[in-house]
């Protein structure tokens, strides 16, 4: 099965290779290809830092529902993907009119919100006096 991605992901970048070049014909083509490669590059690193902070909350929160903090982090969940999500991916998107990828770093900012909020929490050890 991993050889049917593999040749997918092959067919996918060769497309979009092609396509990038008809889209600026006056540029020279090593000028092209530098772009689109930062371009993934920095796409790619967004990418593995949201996961990793995602990762991390993830177990950080549910180290903290698991010894019984439930309502710190139902709060904390909410205020980060109802006001820090939405207000991130609205200043992002639209105020510095970044579009898509200013509606992702609004994801970024939930993320590291939330990874923020479990581990300060998590460091304190506030948790530790809850009794279930």
């Amino acid at each position: 099965m991993w050889i049917l991605y593999a040749c997918g992901s092959a067919l996918f970048a060769g497309i979009t290779s092609i396509l990038a070049k008809c889209g600026i014909r006056r540029t020279d083509s090593n000028v092209a290809t530098a772009v689109r490669t930062i371009v993934v590059l920095l796409f790619a690193w967004i990418m593995v830092l949201v996961v990793v902070l995602q990762i991390a909350q993830v177990i950080y929160m549910g180290c903290l529902r698991g010894a019984g903090d439930t309502l710190y982090t139902a709060i904390a969940s909410t205020i980060s993907v109802t006001v820090i999500r939405t207000a991130g991916s609205w200043f992002f998107g639209y105020v510095l009119h970044w579009g898509i990828a200013g509606i992702w770093m609004g994801v970024v900012a939930d993320q590291l919100s939330r990874f923020l909020f479990a581990s300060i929490r998590f460091k304190r050890g506030k948790w530790t006096e809850i009794k279930i």
